[in-house]
């Protein structure tokens, strides 16, 4: 789970306190929740991140095909 720890929409921990009820692995941004408007390309990295982190927690891999 991507926390965004300047969030002024919904706060820091109210994400963290999600995170743990659903036993998320979590990165931590120093960003706001416009994260995803502000610096894209950042957060596309950091979403990427999170999810193959996910997919490696659950024991599956990226399709051959598929950029890594």
């Amino acid at each position: 789970m991507l926390i965004t720890t300047s969030d002024r929409l919904v706060r820091p921990s109210k994400q963290r306190e999600l995170a743990e009820a659903l036993h998320a692995h979590v990165i931590e941004v120093d960003a706001d929740h416009d994260l995803p408007l502000v610096k894209g390309e950042e957060y596309a990295r950091l979403t990427k991140l999170a999810v193959d982190s996910a997919a490696a927690a659950a024991g599956l891999r990226a399709p051959a095909d598929s950029p890594t």
